[in-house]
C-alpha cells in the first residue's frame, strides 16, 4: 500500500476529488480537504487564523509526513498558498527520507522544480503509472 497525499488549489478541491478516484487501488489517499463534507471544512469561517484553522492545518501537515507518495497539482493556481507550504513540507521529507514528490501542471514557482517528477496533465501520470509494474517510492 503506498500513502498518498495530494496538495492543490482549494477552488480546484472538486476536480482533484475527481482526479483522486482515480487513483489506483494501492494507492491509500490520505487527507480529506478536498472533500467538502469533511466536518472541519464545513465550520472554517474562511479566516486563516483560529481553532479550526489550525486544527485543519495540523491535519493536513500530519498527512503530508505520513505519505510514501505526494502529489502537488497546480492546474488550478492556488490562492491561499496552502499547497505551497505542503509542497515545501514535502521536499524536505524527501531530503530526510525517502518520499516521491510529483508535480502535476503548470511550474507556477521555483519550488515546483524540485519534485522528483513532472507531469502537465493526471493523463500523463495516469499513463506513466500504466507503464510502470510497481511505483518506486
Amino acid at each position: 500500500m503506498i500513502r498518498v497525499y495530494v496538495a492543490g488549489s482549494w477552488i480546484g478541491r472538486q476536480r482533484i476529488a475527481k482526479e483522486i478516484k482515480t487513483l489506483p487501488a494501492n494507492f491509500k489517499v490520505l487527507g480529506n480537504w478536498f472533500d467538502e463534507t469533511f466536518f472541519l471544512e464545513r465550520q472554517w469561517d474562511w479566516k486563516f487564523g483560529g481553532a479550526v484553522a489550525k486544527a485543519m492545518a495540523q491535519i493536513d501537515m500530519y498527512h503530508v509526513m505520513a505519505a510514501d507518495l505526494v502529489i502537488v497539482d497546480s492546474i488550478t493556481q492556488s490562492s491561499t498558498g496552502g499547497s505551497d507550504t505542503e509542497l515545501g513540507a514535502a521536499i524536505a521529507l524527501a531530503v530526510l527520507r525517502r518520499c516521491t514528490v510529483v508535480h502535476i501542471g503548470l511550474h507556477r514557482n521555483i519550488f515546483h522544480s524540485l519534485a522528483d517528477e513532472h507531469y502537465e496533465t493526471w493523463d500523463a501520470f495516469r499513463e506513466h503509472l500504466g507503464r510502470t509494474l510497481a511505483y518506486d517510492v
